[in-house]
């Protein structure tokens, strides 16, 4: 994020689409969201068909641009939990279900 006027999707394999803001609201390109939304507690992308993406912010203490949060369009949610060292340590879904990762001293899982 820039002065909160673009905003770059990255992905792993490589930087994605550029979404401006215009004063009043981001605009994505030839409209793949609905709605891009940047507050205090992060950056929340929606799509057309009600799937959102919610991100952590950028001076987030243990994971600044990581992945908080995927919704579905009926409401199921799975939420990222992040270590002091910004890796991946649980993933919740709907029902309260986890997954949970730990690391050696090399950071393998």
């Amino acid at each position: 994020m820039n002065s909160r006027t673009t905003v770059a999707k990255s992905a792993l394999w490589g930087r994605g689409p550029l979404y401006t803001f215009d004063g009043t609201a981001y605009t994505s390109p030839a409209g793949r969201y609905t709605a891009i939304v940047s507050t205090t507690a992060g950056i929340t992308i929606t799509d057309r068909s009600g799937y959102a993406e919610g991100y952590h912010p950028l001076n987030h203490a243990t994971a600044p641009g990581r992945l908080r949060s995927l919704t579905d369009r009926n409401g199921n949610n799975l939420t990222f939990a992040y270590d002091a060292q910004g890796r991946l340590t649980t993933v919740t879904d709907a029902l309260g279900r986890e997954i949970t990762y730990a690391y050696d001293d090399h950071d393998r899982i």
